[in-house]
């Protein structure tokens, strides 16, 4: 069964391949951004919207651009849509 994809969903499954990409854990990932670990993880997880200042701070401690993040999550999305 696939997964039923909305933008938050596939922003957190980027942010999720990023992370691995990078060899970082939630914990790595929220003591270089700041924000708490289970913040971290909700948006990880796709459990809660992420704020773009958020977002921006975890894709400069990922070494990912932010336009590029939200175009693979759109493409995404896209694909869904026509499969």
């Amino acid at each position: 069964m696939e997964k039923n994809l909305t933008y938050v969903s596939a922003l957190a499954d980027e942010l999720v391949g990023a992370l691995g990409r990078k060899r970082m854990t939630r914990k790595d990932l929220a003591d270089a951004t700041g924000l708490h670990e289970n913040t971290v993880g909700r948006y990880l997880l796709g459990l809660r919207d992420v704020p773009f200042t958020a977002m921006a701070l975890m894709c400069d401690a990922l070494g990912v651009d932010v336009g590029a993040l939200n175009a693979a999550a759109r493409a995404e999305l896209a694909k869904q849509v026509r499969d």
